[in-house]
């Protein structure tokens, strides 16, 4: 095979701006301070799509201009979008999964903040109210047995 021509193993330099680079890095920034923001603001069960999306979007500018793969060819591309449809397809389903998981018990969907001691942002309202409720009957339970002299 004669490689004198150079045609298949010919290298094109891809030369970005830094003023591009600039510019996606303050997106990033800015998006990074969106996912902080969005962490705060209570949206139910959408806090973990938003989240996702957000993550999505920088990933995307990332593989496009530090990994250079606007100016890869089209099945690199293909290759990176459909592997956001598969990470796409597993968070439905997992999605899926979590929200039905309170039909089958009511209590393995609900988690509890730590530092509070109350439900998370991401927590089923039908959950957190049906488990705020059985909390104060214990704890009106637990008042009367303490009290001395009370009916049993």
């Amino acid at each position: 095979m004669d490689h004198s021509s150079g045609e298949e193993y010919d290298v094109h330099a891809h030369v970005t701006s830094v003023r591009t680079y600039i510019l996606v890095f303050a997106a990033l920034l800015a998006l990074t301070g969106l996912t902080v923001l969005a962490y705060n603001v209570r949206l139910g069960d959408y806090n973990l799509l938003v989240a996702v999306l957000i993550a999505t979007l920088k990933a995307s500018l990332v593989c496009t201009w530090f990994m250079h793969l606007k100016y890869e060819k089209a099945f690199n591309t293909a290759f990176f979008v459909g592997s956001l449809i598969f990470v796409g397809v597993f968070f439905a389903y997992t999605m899926n999964d979590t929200s039905e998981r309170t039909r089958v018990n009511e209590f393995s969907g609900g988690r509890i903040d730590p530092k509070t001691g109350g439900y998370t942002h991401g927590t089923a309202p039908v959950l957190a109210e049906q488990g705020s409720e059985e909390l104060s009957l214990e704890a009106k339970e637990s008042s009367d047995a303490a009290e001395p002299g009370s009916p049993e």
